[in-house]
């Protein structure tokens, strides 16, 4: 990538920003986020070829791929791959938008909860984390707590939050040990 596109990329990305208040850094989504990388060799012709393979999220597709690359970085193939578990990235965007919204921040404020998580959520096509959808399973647990006080569903595709199960994970505090 030459300087002058990664320089229209930033001052575009810049721009977007301040034109959508609101709209958090880590609300903002590149088009494709690459979550896992390596590289190997394989034998073809009985000699080792250099490969590099990358697990992608396309959020424009709303889809996860296996792309591979040659030595000179051309893409060679491309096939869709099983829901891969976030990058670091992904579960601080989840996270952070937790925290701008009013009422589960609130929640996380007021009871010093902390936040974890990230496993992924994939329903049915007539269901909120249906096909086209990127969704993480957020916790909120007292600091020294072990069950949650609280689930949210965040689609990272729109910056969303699908489900608030506020109420689900109440224990009465006889129960508590």
């Amino acid at each position: 990538m030459n300087r002058r596109l990664f320089l229209t990329r930033g001052l575009i990305l810049a721009l977007l920003l301040v034109a959508a208040p609101g709209l958090t850094a880590a609300e903002s989504l590149t088009d494709v986020e690459v979550l896992r990388s390596w590289e190997h060799t394989v034998k073809i012709d009985n000699e080792d070829v250099f490969r590099r393979v990358e697990i992608i999220f396309d959020y424009a597709r709303g889809e996860a791929f296996e792309r591979t690359y040659d030595v000179k970085g051309a893409m060679i193939s491309e096939k869709r791959a099983p829901t891969p578990s976030p990058s670091e990235a992904e579960l601080e965007r989840a996270i952070e938008i937790i925290r701008n919204d009013i009422e589960l921040n609130s929640l996380v404020q007021s009871l010093e909860l902390r936040l974890e998580g990230g496993f992924t959520l994939r329903e049915d096509a007539d269901q909120p984390c249906g096909p086209g959808t990127r969704c993480l399973q957020i916790f909120a647990s007292e600091p020294e707590g072990e069950l949650p006080r609280f689930r949210a569903v965040v689609d990272l595709v729109n910056g969303q939050i699908k489900y608030r199960d506020l109420d689900r994970w109440q224990v009465e505090e006889g129960d508590r040990k």
